[in-house]
């Protein structure tokens, strides 16, 4: 058995041990504020946000700005060990909104950030950051229902112009892409209208009722039968 004086030596080192591992949890594992001074969260966010309507060029107030990062304690970042940081904030009555930084960290093999700017009845706005300034793929880029551009590096003031919904979608519903008219379809009967646009959207959704496209008419008759139910 071991002596007194043997586990009088080994009491310091474990005590030791215990700290090291409280420490390591604390400064490396937890996603806490005691974490960021490792890891901090990567690229930053705009010291202002404003935002308009792009076609009165009016302020935008209640507009939501959503910042998103995806951060990866693996190297793969498909992989488990990824996780998202979220910080919103909404604009004021002047369209202005004044983001702040999380206190969480980032990940250990670093984090993506986009930010996206959304209003009810509004195509939301995407800016995702990317050094190497990539340009997107043709297919994210003609996307109609997301307005997302990419950028180098955060700017101190991101000013974003919002465009109304309600003649995007319409118009999507004419796009040569089946896919495209579906969602056009499922998203006109989520938008904020009422009186003379409500009449404009229910006539368009009726018309697609015989688009030639399956998938496109069955999502047309949903998307009247929403309608339906709120009217009554």
């Amino acid at each position: 058995m071991p002596s007194s004086s043997d586990t009088k030596r080994w009491v310091p080192m474990l005590i030791l041990v215990a700290v090291l591992c409280v420490l390591l949890w604390v400064l490396v594992l937890s996603r806490g504020r005691a974490a960021a001074i490792l890891f901090s969260l990567p690229h930053g966010l705009p010291e202002t946000v404003i935002v308009h309507d792009a076609e009165t060029g009016k302020p935008l107030p209640g507009a939501l700005v959503r910042a998103e990062w995806w951060c990866h304690d693996n190297p793969l970042p498909d992989a488990p060990g990824s996780f998202f940081v979220t910080s919103e904030t909404v604009t004021d009555e002047d369209g202005r909104a004044a983001p702040t930084l999380p206190d969480d960290r980032g990940g250990w093999f670093g984090c993506s950030l986009a930010v996206t700017i959304s209003k009810p009845g509004y195509v939301p706005a995407g800016v995702l950051v990317d050094p190497s300034n990539f340009p997107l793929p043709e297919s994210e880029a003609s996307w109609p229902f997301r307005a997302t551009t990419v950028v180098p590096r955060v700017p101190e003031t991101l000013e974003v112009s919002l465009a109304p919904a309600l003649p995007v979608y319409l118009a999507a519903l004419f796009n040569d892409d089946p896919l495209v008219r579906t969602v056009a379809a499922e998203e006109l009967s989520g938008l904020p209208v009422t009186g003379a646009e409500r009449g404009t959207v229910i006539r368009a959704l009726t018309d697609a009722l015989d688009d030639p496209d399956e998938q496109v008419r069955e999502a047309a008759a949903r998307a009247l039968k929403v309608m339906d139910r709120i009217d009554n």
